[in-house]
């Protein structure tokens, strides 16, 4: 399921993120939308254009920890929220995520969300 954030920690307000079943996120917007019609836009952008799209698979030189994200025409369409210990892993999650585009239920309406406390 696509679903808008609200309460997003910029100043634009909206994010969305595609939500597994499980309740667990397999991607989230490149960008902040400033309105839920503008992020719901996204997500549409998204579906058009997501089997053009390009996904790069990026390592952080000091961590070792591995992320992705999918880009088309220089723009990020998506990106995954969290890092992995291996790339193989990393390769693996954008996988589900490209799998789920097409078949995820898009939500009509924002849910609001408390940032999580940042861990140290």
């Amino acid at each position: 399921m696509f679903v808008a954030r609200a309460g997003a920690t910029d100043s634009a307000g909206f994010l969305w993120r595609l939500i597994w079943s499980n309740n667990r996120e397999l991607g989230r917007g490149g960008y902040s939308a400033p309105t839920f019609g503008a992020c719901r836009e996204a997500v549409l952008t998204l579906r058009a254009h997501y089997t053009e799209a390009v996904g790069r698979l990026i390592v952080d030189e000091a961590t070792g920890h591995w992320t992705w994200r999918l880009e088309a025409d220089r723009v990020v369409l998506a990106t995954r929220g969290r890092e992995y210990l291996r790339e193989r892993e990393c390769r693996a999650s954008l996988r589900t995520f490209l799998e789920a585009v097409p078949i995820a239920l898009v939500s009509d309406h924002a849910v609001a969300i408390e940032p999580r406390m940042v861990r140290r």
